[in-house]
């Protein structure tokens, strides 16, 4: 499974990631959210669904959950 993360954070509080977890905050936080919670999503569903049927649904599942992920952080 591939995944690309688009993301942006909220330049108002962009000081707050340089501050507590630095510059490298993308790959400290964003990717092993992102890989969490693919594994997290795709677990619940047959191989044959995270390729063809269920797809769509899948990837919005991840968003949502990734979204939800990283707003708590």
């Amino acid at each position: 499974v591939e995944l690309s993360v688009r993301f942006h954070p909220d330049e108002k509080r962009i000081y707050e990631l340089h501050q507590r977890i630095g510059a490298d905050y993308a790959n400290k936080v964003i990717r092993p959210a992102a890989r969490s919670q693919v594994r997290v999503v795709i677990a619940q569903y047959p191989v044959s669904d995270v390729y063809a049927a269920q797809r769509e649904n899948i990837e919005r599942k991840i968003e949502d959950a990734l979204r939800k992920s990283l707003e708590s952080n």
